[in-house]
């Protein structure tokens, strides 16, 4: 019984859209919740008022609601394409994250909740960094024809948004996984030799990130 009340008392203020952080992973995709305190609309806003010409476009309006809680509520801004967030990168001249997930991602979802969520961990992606949040498993946004071609990783025709940046993720880093993070400077080159994958440890997540900005200012003083 007291463990029952404990629960309670913990759930209350998720009725109000605060986040619960100790079982945010396990949730439907915030996106498929039949009620959000933020809409659509709101997400698509928060956007375009974020980042002037740097706000993101593409898919905005299709992955928008799907974009992790740590994000809708903190304010981080977040892209849904690699070449919109790369040409981002290049205009503010920040090093870019790319953020392998997916909609269906439990640890993806542990990760926003329990590391992104961190004071540090979004004082740093705020200030210092474009991400681009690529989800792998969306299938329902066709790609143009003339942008559909075969991939021999993932041996199967890409002609989806989630098979364009899963052949990606395995054609130049060797990985499919999620989440799995990769930081990059202007000219697409790694600021880390390793990828960044899973890891609920938010000191080790914060020296990673305070090394690849160390990185990124070494080659453009």
């Amino acid at each position: 019984a007291i463990a029952s009340f404990s629960f309670m008392v913990y759930m209350v203020p998720g009725l109000w859209g605060a986040p619960l952080k100790g079982i945010s992973a396990f949730l439907p995709p915030y996106g498929t919740q039949d009620y959000t305190t933020n809409s659509v609309t709101t997400t698509a806003a928060t956007h375009s008022g974020s980042g002037g010409n740097l706000a993101p476009v593409k898919y905005v309006n299709e992955l928008g609601p799907y974009e992790p809680e740590v994000v809708k509520k903190l304010g981080l801004v977040t892209f849904f394409d690699y070449d919109e967030a790369l040409a981002a990168s290049r205009t503010a001249k920040k090093p870019l994250m790319l953020d392998f997930t997916g909609i269906n991602c439990i640890n993806c979802r542990k990760m926003e909740a329990q590391v992104w969520s961190h004071p540090e961990v979004v004082k740093r992606l705020k200030e210092n960094f474009i991400i681009a949040s690529l989800y792998t498993d969306v299938q329902n946004i066709q790609l143009p024809e003339a942008e559909q071609f075969e991939s021999k990783e993932l041996d199967e025709l890409v002609n989806t948004v989630g098979e364009k940046f899963s052949h990606l993720q395995v054609s130049r880093y060797g990985v499919l996984a999620q989440p799995f993070y990769i930081f990059l400077d202007g000219q697409e080159q790694k600021l880390a030799p390793d990828g960044y994958p899973y890891d609920p440890d938010v000191q080790k997540f914060i020296r990673h990130l305070d090394n690849v900005v160390v990185e990124y200012k070494k080659r453009n003083p």
